[in-house]
């Protein structure tokens, strides 16, 4: 103990004597190898650097709990080697706390590329089916759904006379049609239409009920009208409602032959006379006519297409002559006012062919 204090006290220790007593496991041996004093350093320094991450606790805990530090050596290489050691460790700077682990923020971002590829995969598929699989069936319903077919009315055949006059013929007319499906608001599109081409209170109804129902893509409103309405209707322009060439039964020369050449409805059909009984040869086959239209009924210009062309009617020509046949009307009417009579038939024949030059009945 005397010795000790002794040394302390001149500031030097005797030889093969420290100065501070230490865990013997930490002595350092100023006699070993200097490979074994670096191996030894070495773990040193690992041991210290290694403890990255421990706790907050362990870190400010009291140093009483903190392992010892090795004394250095008194004197000696032996000794200044092992506080230069201890200045390098206890000096070395530690290294900043990572609050979040390494992984976590790699496989975030791997959720969320495996979600936008999946998604991805959905859209490219989802283009592939609509492109590829169903690309006829979704362009034959879109062509459906804005094009409209049109019956495009074959022209009636001409009756002429026997010198090549017309007795019977068809003329241009303009026809009012109506796609119900196309129509926003029944109620006043039909009290329009009444009020300009006079229109029946059964007319009325009966396109109400179209309208409202949306049924039907094609409905008459009015047959065969006037120029004067036609213009009207079209600078009103109406949704759904549009207007077609449709062709008129007409007696050029009035009511001459009228008792003989009979007469047609609307449609072209005739119902007496020669337009009834040559009504199949005097009828042509009606053809088709597609449009497009915008989603307010309105045609698209340009995509009017014919897909069935129209067959007109034979022509007929008869023995009658249109000037005699005149004459024997006003002739007649006159003879059966003079006489009051009920009624009066005349006919004209030619004496050598037997043909009928004329016939008149009142």
């Amino acid at each position: 103990m005397s010795r000790r204090l002794s040394a302390r006290h001149h500031g030097r220790a005797p030889a093969g004597r420290s100065s501070v007593t230490a865990d013997p496991r930490q002595r350092v041996n100023r006699h070993e190898a200097p490979v074994q004093r670096t191996q030894r350093t070495q773990r040193a320094q690992r041991a210290h650097m290694a403890p990255t991450t421990r706790s907050t606790s362990a870190r400010h805990a009291p140093a009483a709990r903190r392992s010892p530090k090795p004394a250095p050596r008194a004197g000696g290489h032996g000794g200044r080697q092992n506080r230069s050691l201890q200045r390098r460790i206890i000096d070395a700077p530690r290294p900043s706390r990572q609050r979040f682990k390494a992984g976590r923020s790699r496989r975030r971002l791997l959720a969320v590329f495996i979600v936008t590829m999946l998604l991805f995969l959905l859209v490219v598929a989802r283009v592939v089916h609509l492109q590829v699989t169903s690309s006829d069936e979704l362009r034959a319903a879109g062509l459906q759904q804005r094009t409209t077919e049109s019956v495009l009315q074959a022209r009636r055949g001409v009756i002429f006379d026997r010198n090549g006059d017309e007795l019977a013929m068809s003329v241009p007319a303009t026809t009012i049609i109506a796609n119900p499906k196309s129509v926003g608001d029944p109620a006043a599109t039909v009290a329009v239409l009444a009020q300009v081409l006079s229109l029946s209170a059964d007319k009325q109804q009966s396109l109400l009920e179209a309208f409202t129902a949306k049924e039907k893509s094609f409905v008459y409103v009015a047959r065969q009208v006037s120029s004067e309405q036609a213009a009207v209707i079209d600078d009103l322009n109406l949704n759904g409602v549009d207007a077609i060439a449709e062709d008129r039964r007409t007696m050029p020369t009035g009511e001459v032959g009228r008792s003989v050449i009979g007469r047609t409805d609307p449609d072209g059909v005739g119902t007496a006379g020669i337009e009834k009984q040559l009504d199949t040869l005097l009828t042509g086959t009606d053809g088709e006519i597609n449009r497009q239209h915008d989603r307010k009924g309105r045609s698209l210009p340009g995509t009017e297409t014919t897909s069935v062309e129209p067959v007109p009617g034979h022509d007929v020509v008869l023995t009658l002559d249109r000037s005699v046949q005149y004459t024997v009307e006003q002739q007649l009417l006159a003879q059966v006012t003079t006489l009051q009579a009920r009624g009066g038939t005349a006919v004209v024949l030619s004496t050598k062919t037997g043909d009928v030059i004329a016939m008149a009945s009142v």
